[in-house]
């Protein structure tokens, strides 16, 4: 992370670059949320809210979430027949 951990807006602000479509919320009790949406019908299922200690552990949540989005895309579009 390049923003000082000590200056939350501009660690939102980076994470925010990072994770577009993300809204990056650090409450006065220190934790970091990370929510979006509404989300479409058909990506109802899908994880719209992630919480963390750290901007670092919401780093790696959002990320992990981004990975498994890409792969529930990715199965979506076999399902239907396609080719990767």
């Amino acid at each position: 992370m390049n923003a000082n951990l000590d200056d939350p807006a501009a660690v939102k602000a980076e994470l925010r670059a990072e994770f577009p479509g993300w809204s990056i919320i650090h409450t006065d009790r220190g934790r970091w949320w990370a929510t979006r949406g509404p989300l479409p019908r058909d990506q109802a299922s899908r994880i719209a809210d992630v919480e963390a200690d750290t901007p670092e552990q919401l780093r790696a949540r959002l990320q992990a979430v981004v990975d498994a989005g890409d792969a529930w895309q990715l199965a979506a579009h076999l399902r239907k027949g396609a080719q990767p």
